[in-house]
């Protein structure tokens, strides 16, 4: 199995060795996968599906994943920006408190350097995409700053920027929540 899910948007399951005449493979395929046997689509359905073929080494099966920037509405009126099953944050510039104990067991604090507020730009409730980065290229989770840019206000300064946001395990201090503001164009 090939993968950097969900930092990819794809899943490669190679058979290296098979010496049955068939072979079945499960695997749960969500609403926005396409699944491919040798780059040949395989029948569509939902939840889990089972694909029983005859098999031999080097076949693959290839799960595509469509995914799309997506702003979800909270409870408290702000809105959050997820890619798939991502959530994507703002991260913030930290000072790290020491508070006791031995290093590296010690317990500390975070306190936010950089206190900039932004407003996400949307458009009919989404938020406006300008473009992504690919990041570092890791198999470290913390490491993956694989990320969305998207069009926002500095409240600061009043201006239109574009605001880098980045998967949310990536951050120690991070916003997630942001107000809105609809644009017409």
């Amino acid at each position: 199995v090939t993968t950097r899910y969900p930092f990819e948007d794809a899943v490669r399951i190679r058979v290296e060795h098979c010496d049955t005449p068939t072979l079945s493979l499960s695997v749960r395929r969500p609403y926005h996968a396409a699944v491919r046997l040798n780059g040949a689509p395989v029948a569509d359905g939902l939840g889990l599906l089972t694909v029983t073929e005859a098999m031999r080494s080097g076949d693959e099966f290839h799960l595509e994943f469509d995914f799309t920037v997506e702003t979800h509405l909270n409870q408290d009126q702000t809105s959050s920006v997820f890619r798939g099953p991502m959530l994507y944050c703002q991260k913030l510039e930290a000072r790290e408190i020491y508070l006791g104990g031995v290093r590296p067991f010690h317990d500390r604090a975070f306190e936010p350097v950089d206190r900039h507020r932004y407003i996400l730009l949307v458009k009919q409730g989404e938020a406006v995409v300008e473009g992504f980065r690919e990041g570092v290229a890791s198999d470290d989770f913390y490491q993956n700053d694989r990320g969305v840019d998207v069009a926002a206000i500095d409240l600061a300064t009043q201006k239109r920027v574009v605001l880098p946001l980045y998967p949310y395990g990536t951050a120690t201090l991070r916003y997630t929540h942001f107000a809105t503001r609809e644009v017409q164009r």
